[in-house]
Order: structure tokens, then C-alpha cells, then sequence
């Protein structure tokens, strides 16, 4: 079930966050992550909309939304990954909004094949000044056009 987050899903939504980041950024210090939690979950998290995917009765994954195209990130649990939790949050928001944008670290090889998978494109890279990390901005568009993909000429949207 997806619903969207309340004020009563934070500690779960923090866990899996600090999980899943944990997991898929081990080239970068846990400290780093730690310290920045209170930031995430006092500041970010107001800030967004949140999506939740709920399976029975837990909350398996999240997605959230800053300024109605930019995503923070999608998390989910790590010992429910790979079953389609974060493509059904990503599908859903590729269903309701037409331009999406994030920033994924490009040592994060598994979130970037994902990303690419449901459309998005590198629009540029550049280094994280507080990580030291290359990151990539990357973007989706219902409407994307690319000359260098003959496939994306049609007159028809990609879903």
C-alpha cells in the first residue's frame, strides 16, 4: 500500500534512512551520516512530501519530494530491497509529475543503474564539497527529447 508519510512514521522512516544510506554509501564515513540525521529528519523531512510503501502493516520503503520535482532520495529497508518497493515509488511519481530531478553519488553504482532504468539521464556531474564525492545530477521528463536516442522522437509519452 502507498500512502503518504504523517508525523507518527518519522522513527521508522529515520531507520530505514539510516539503514539504506549506510548500506549503499560505505565510501563515505558512518559519522558523516550520523551527524547529519537531526538535519534529515528536523529539516528535510518537514520539507517534503513523503510517500510511503506499507507492507503488511510496516513500512517497507519511502520517497521524498522536495520543490514537487527534485527527489531527496528513495530508501528502503535493506532486507526488502531488490522485491520492486523502490520501482513502485518511482513509478508512482513518474505518474503524477512530468520532470523529476535528483542527485545520486556516482560510487553508488546500484541507485545509478536504477535510476537510468526508469529514464533518467546524467545532466552533468560535479564534486559534493561536503564528501569529497563526485555526485550526479540526473533527470527525467515524460516528454524527454534526445538526439543522440532516435527512439525518443515519438510524438507518443514514455511511461
Amino acid at each position: 500500500m502507498i500512502r503518504n508519510m504523517t508525523a507518527e512514521d518519522t522513527d521508522r522512516v529515520m531507520d530505514i534512512w539510516l539503514s539504506a544510506t549506510l548500506k549503499s554509501h560505505a565510501f563515505i564515513s558512518e559519522d558523516y551520516w550520523r551527524r547529519n540525521m537531526p538535519v534529515v529528519r528536523d529539516k528535510y523531512l518537514p520539507q517534503s512530501r513523503t510517500i510511503l510503501w506499507e507492507e503488511n502493516g510496516q513500512i517497507a520503503g519511502f520517497v521524498s519530494l522536495l520543490d514537487k520535482t527534485y527527489i531527496g532520495g528513495i530508501f528502503v529497508d535493506p532486507k526488502l530491497q531488490g522485491k520492486g518497493i523502490g520501482s513502485a515509488l518511482m513509478l508512482t511519481l513518474q505518474q503524477v509529475w512530468p520532470i523529476l530531478s535528483l542527485r545520486v553519488y556516482a560510487k553508488n553504482l546500484r541507485a545509478v543503474q536504477f535510476y537510468r532504468r526508469h529514464g533518467f539521464k546524467i545532466l552533468m556531474s560535479e564534486i559534493d564539497k561536503n564528501t569529497g564525492e563526485e555526485e550526479l545530477l540526473m533527470y527525467w521528463s515524460l516528454g524527454y527529447l534526445s538526439i543522440d536516442d532516435p527512439k525518443s522522437h515519438s510524438s507518443k509519452p514514455k511511461c
